[in-house]
């Protein structure tokens, strides 16, 4: 016993051997979302397929994950132990920890799951020290949010998460040229929402979600904006197309808050580069990732 626990103490202690990092943000990924697959291990930590299976079955052999059949490719998927979630506690390795029973697990969900997961290894990346927090959407339906966050989540609507990032803002005053000048400047913590949106719906479901939304993110009565910023992934160009349509639609609803559409595969794949679509009240743009979380403002003299 007292072998183990001091291969517990090394793999999972921060900074005692060279893959400790790995083995410490598999278990968070299965904390925060329930399961994962070798293929988001592979992705999430640039491992090849042998050193992602090599770090899961050492895992396995020191009782904090379980294999179940994935019932889809790849055959296993993995998930935390009663001595997981114990350890995940134990070293403080995550803020999240959710229980996750392979009963429960349900094969038409696993893509929209799995994509959650590499939305959120790729969010730590693009955005790296300006990343700052996240919770999932069990997170939200248990209320284990600040207070803020959980005002704006009494209604009906809950997102697949919300993740905090440092936004720099920039102040600009126009001068007798119509030139723009540099005022000020400041950095700025939102909570931001994110949504993931692999199928096309109707147009009565679209309607009723965005409708649903704009009471998430934008008190009316108070004229209070408890959400600035709305992330949405999308699983191909028509649905970006169709979700900026209906959100269009209702634009006024959202107070000043700033969405910002993508399509999923291209911010998988080419991170702070991808390019989305902005759209701030009747205008719209494209830009890059790499601009998500700067701002510039024209201040009216």
């Amino acid at each position: 016993m007292l072998v183990k626990e001091e291969k517990k103490r090394i793999i999972l202690g921060d900074g005692h051997m060279e893959y400790g990092s790995v083995y410490r943000g598999i278990l968070e990924l299965m904390g925060r979302f329930g399961y994962v697959s070798m293929d988001e291990v592979v992705y999430g930590y640039e491992l090849s397929e042998q050193e992602a299976r090599d770090r899961l079955k050492y895992l396995v052999r020191q009782g904090l994950i379980e294999p179940f059949s994935s019932l889809a490719s790849p055959q296993y998927f993995y998930c935390l132990t009663n001595e997981g979630m114990f350890a995940l506690r134990s070293y403080g390795i995550s803020d999240e920890i959710h229980g996750f029973n392979p009963d429960s697990y349900r094969p038409y969900h696993q893509k929209h799951d799995r994509t959650l997961v590499r939305i959120f290894c790729t969010l730590k990346k693009a955005l790296g020290s300006d990343f700052q927090g996240w919770l999932s959407e069990r997170s939200i339906r248990k209320g284990e949010s600040q207070k803020l966050i959980l005002e704006a989540y009494r209604e009906k609507r809950v997102l697949d998460g919300l993740f905090q990032m440092r936004v720099h803002k920039k102040k600009f005053t126009q001068d007798s040229q119509g030139e723009l000048v540099f005022q000020s400047s400041a950095v700025e913590s939102w909570w931001c929402g994110l949504e993931l949106e692999l199928s096309i719906k109707s147009k009565v479901r679209y309607r009723k979600q965005f409708k649903a939304l704009s009471e998430c993110v934008y008190d009316r009565v108070n004229e209070t904006q408890k959400i600035p910023l709305m992330l949405f992934f999308c699983g191909s160009s028509t649905i970006q197309d169709m979700l900026i349509k209906y959100q269009q639609e209702q634009g006024e609803s959202f107070g000043k808050c700033i969405f910002i559409f993508c399509q999923v595969d291209r911010f998988l794949k080419e991170h702070e580069k991808a390019v989305m679509v902005q759209c701030m009240g009747a205008k719209r743009r494209e830009i890059v990732w790499e601009e998500i979380n700067h701002i510039r403002t024209k201040v009216v003299s």
